[in-house]
């Protein structure tokens, strides 16, 4: 899961995409916190030259409600700001892991590290300061005696314009330990925290955030707590891809067992882990939320056949071709993106040409904003309406059938409830309509009629394929909507 094999392995499936002439779509259940949320890392900007090629959706990130993040307006009267480091575990005592702050432009941001005292709630060591004259400071255990004093390990603060977007980024690295325990609960946390402090000219703006893997930032004393207003991941932030948030879609769920699961989750409200951000460019992430919390989908056989002890606890099973297969449940834009990166495949199914920008404009236009508390900024962009945006790719007209370009050739064209067949020809022609299961549901033969019409309003809403058949003429296929 390193950028180049995510990367690579996106390259392989459009090269096997290519070799059987079909479209593809990519799903992406990753995230990545770190970074100018931008679009303008390396992994951004590949994945965006890839997502001209195949249809890529990529998770917003689950980190909406954990309040990682600082957006800071530097002033006279905000000259700098501290915050503190905690361990992904809260417990301290091994900090490992990345904080970066990203200027709007090139205006550089300084940093300085401290350590501050949980016990009795202050700063008991600093470094100097990080700063555009001096762009790496080193702090370690083996040649700083005052730092050893309180944790081993190694500290680096640097900063430089970025070759990438001209922007200035400081980073604070850590791998430290420390066995001392704070006063106020031995043995759950350590006494010493990582903390930070940053300082810009008036007018200068700040993008912080913590890993989120390994390390969460927390607040100083004194100084306001962080947000997720920037949660959304970084490498869902480039051009060209579908960026996917959730909502919650059930309370509770069946299992083998027969117990059931209950969620605390009311459905059809936004899901507050879901990842968003209004990024330095203004733009507006996620572009769609789908349900994600909890979705029953299918779980892979090898798994199951390795873990047997989790088929009680899995949602269903069904037998079928001589072996067992089951359904499990989850939750998380890991699971709200593969849902549309699923029905996107389907508009490519009815439309092999479409294009990422096409998908894009399709969700943007049939979202729907019809949800609780529409100012909660996690809807991004409204909430994914598959049908809708497959019926606004088709016009509400259908795909007219393909074929000979002689005038003669019979035609397809849908409207509401109904079928016009136009036979220009006057062939005797078969016209028949299959659903989405293979069924039959209507057969009709007509002679020498240069238009008929096929009621089909009694029909269930549904995808249907009409062929129109005849001895003139190649058999040719229409997917149409009811």
């Amino acid at each position: 899961l390193y950028d180049a094999g995510i990367l690579a392995a996106c390259e392989d499936i459009i090269d096997y995409a290519r070799s059987k002439g079909q479209p593809a779509v990519i799903n992406l259940s990753l995230g990545s916190y770190n970074g100018p949320h931008d679009g303008t890392s390396l992994f951004c900007r590949y994945l965006s030259l890839l997502g001209e090629e195949a249809v890529i959706c990529i998770a917003a990130g689950n980190e909406g409600d954990d309040d990682n993040s600082y957006r800071i307006d530097f002033s006279r009267e905000v000259p700098d700001w501290r915050a503190r480091v905690h361990s992904s575990d809260w417990a301290q005592f091994d900090m490992y892991g990345l904080t970066d702050v990203w200027s709007s432009d090139e205006r550089p941001v300084s940093m300085r590290f401290y350590i501050y005292d949980d016990s009795d709630y202050k700063a008991v060591y600093e470094s100097a300061v990080m700063s555009a004259d001096n762009p790496e400071v080193v702090i370690s255990s083996e040649t700083d005696p005052a730092f050893a004093r309180f944790m081993t390990g190694t500290v680096r603060l640097s900063g430089h314009v970025s070759e990438l977007n001209g922007r200035w980024v400081s980073e604070l690295e850590y791998d430290t330990h420390t066995d001392i325990h704070t006063a106020h609960a031995p043995g759950t946390w350590a006494r010493y925290n990582i903390a930070f402090e940053i300082s810009g000219a008036p007018g200068v703006h700040a993008d912080v955030n913590a890993d989120c893997q390994y390390s969460r930032l927390v607040s100083w004393p004194g100084y306001p707590d962080p947000d997720a207003e920037l949660s959304v991941s970084d490498i869902a932030t480039g051009d060209n891809v579908v960026c996917v948030g959730m909502y919650n879609n059930r309370a509770e769920a069946p299992t083998i067992d027969g117990s059931g699961r209950k969620f605390n989750l009311e459905p059809l409200t936004v899901n507050h882990g879901s990842g968003y951000g209004i990024l330095v460019d203004g733009r507006v992430l996620p572009h769609t939320v789908a349900p994600g919390g909890w979705l029953v989908s299918a779980c892979s056989g090898p798994y199951v056949d390795a873990r047997p002890d989790i088929i009680p606890g899995l949602a269903t099973r069904h037998t079928a071709f001589g072996r067992e297969h089951y359904w499990y449940l989850n939750a998380g834009t890991s699971m709200s993106t593969p849902y549309v990166a699923g029905c996107v495949a389907t508009w490519l199914e009815a439309l092999p040409g479409l294009t990422v920008h096409d998908v894009l404009e399709a969700i943007g236009k049939t979202n729907t904003r019809d949800y609780p508390d529409p100012s909660d900024p996690r809807h991004g962009h409204g909430w994914f309406r598959p049908y809708r945006a497959l019926r606004y790719l088709l016009g509400d007209t259908g795909v007219s059938c393909p074929g000979s370009a002689d005038a003669s050739a019979p035609r397809v064209v849908p409207r509401d409830g109904v079928v016009d067949i136009l036979n220009p020809g006057g062939y005797e022609l078969t016209v028949t309509v299959v659903a989405a299961d293979g069924v039959s549901v209507l057969t009709s033969c007509r002679k020498s009629e240069p238009l008929f019409f096929l009621d089909i309003s009694h029909l269930p809403a549904g995808m249907y394929v009409v062929t129109v058949a005849g001895r003139h003429f190649a058999p040719a296929s229409t997917k149409i909507l009811r």
